[in-house]
């Protein structure tokens, strides 16, 4: 147990008495120790959760931990669990996984989050779960470097020609994960590309999609400037 991921866990709700204990234990392994910190990893994970929760914060304050508000900080989140991936703390999985954990937390949800949560619905069907989790960095990265429009996960990729806008409202796909997100697949619709006349989409949640549009906003933007 990394401590970024501890600290997602805990903000979800999730951390139990054992993942504290066998924290603190593996703590030393990274250069850190403390007396509290040796107290906490002492502990028996049956030992009274108030006991091992007092420890924990002691120990927080002592290494000057962040506290991280799963519902208000999904940037935050983000950080944590990019750091346990990057330093191979996280596998590719886990760390979709934490990433539409955190997305779903958040209230209101960040948009910019949503597609991990696509993610971990398509989980099973990834050719390169590493490869996936890449490529969704570096599409996070570019997008929040750009202006995106409000509600840009709506717009869709037409794949007949090419062409990247907003559908009619009616045919718009849902931004949910609760409910059913075309992703890969062609999205049912009446409406036509208003280019082609095509009734063939990929919606923004999708990585190759989402990865043309950005390309036409940061030309668009380079352009303006």
């Amino acid at each position: 147990m990394c401590t970024e991921i501890l600290l997602v866990r805990r903000a979800l709700g999730l951390a139990q008495p054992e993942d504290y204990v066998q924290w603190a234990i593996g703590m030393p392994a990274d250069g850190v120790d403390t007396e509290n910190l040796r107290i906490l990893a002492g502990l028996s994970s049956r030992a009274e959760p108030e006991k091992i929760e007092h420890y924990f914060c002691l120990v927080r304050a002592e290494l000057g931990l962040v506290h991280f508000d799963a519902s208000q900080q999904p940037f935050l989140g983000t950080s944590l669990v990019r750091s346990a991936f990057d330093r191979q703390k996280a596998s590719p999985a886990e760390t979709i996984h934490w990433m539409a954990e955190v997305y779903l937390a958040g209230q209101p949800r960040e948009l910019l989050l949503l597609p991990w949560s696509v993610l971990r619905d398509e989980l099973e069907g990834l050719s390169s779960v590493a490869d996936a989790v890449n490529l969704e960095w570096s599409l996070f990265d570019r997008a929040r470097w750009v202006d995106l429009p409000e509600g840009w996960l709506h717009h869709a990729w037409c794949v007949d020609c090419g062409h990247l806008g907003e559908l009619d409202p009616s045919a718009r796909a849902p931004v949910d994960p609760l409910l059913r997100i075309p992703g890969r697949r062609a999205a049912p619709t009446s409406a036509g590309c208003p280019q082609c006349g095509s009734r063939q989409y990929r919606w923004l949640t999708d990585q190759k999609a989402r990865s043309a549009y950005l390309e036409r906003l940061e030309q668009e933007q380079k352009l303006e400037q």
